[in-house]
């Protein structure tokens, strides 16, 4: 099996017109010629699509690496392909990268901002509760404000 990437090199095969056999074409060093090949490389995913897929629901996912570096997917058992390039599917991934980062900044922000006002709402409350003028009690030897 070829890996995701790797080429191999496979000799140069010509068909004989007059016997209809496949013969090797010798380079001019006597040697076979070469050619690089791409296999397109098939799986299919572990897991269903879910719920939010409509009709494809439930399907598993077809994955081809093409020659190019084109990423073709499609539900198996449909014909509903769509392919993209793998250097998008990279950008795509940094920038996810790059936005849950950022909310995960944002997330941390907001439960400052809250302990803040929390901290705040508690002070200016305590403030005001000791502006507040309780009259003294003649008759009472502990001061009523404690």
């Amino acid at each position: 099996m070829i890996e995701i990437g790797k080429s191999t090199l496979k000799p140069v095969r010509k068909r004989d017109k007059g016997t209809g056999k496949l013969t090797v074409v010798l380079g001019s060093d006597n040697k076979p010629e070469t050619r690089i090949v791409s296999n397109e490389v098939v799986r299919v995913t572990r897991d269903t699509l879910g719920g939010s897929f409509g009709p494809d629901r439930n399907r598993k996912l077809v994955v081809k690496l093409a020659a190019g570096d084109v990423l073709v997917l499609w539900p198996q058992g449909t014909r509903q392909k769509v392919s993209i390039e793998i250097s998008q599917v990279y950008r795509q991934a940094l920038q996810h990268k790059a936005q849950v980062a950022l909310l995960e900044k944002a997330r941390k922000r907001k439960a400052q901002k809250a302990e803040q006002r929390a901290s705040r709402k508690v002070a200016y409350y305590d403030k005001k509760l000791r502006k507040i003028v309780i009259p003294k009690n003649p008759l009472s030897p502990v001061d009523p404000r404690w």
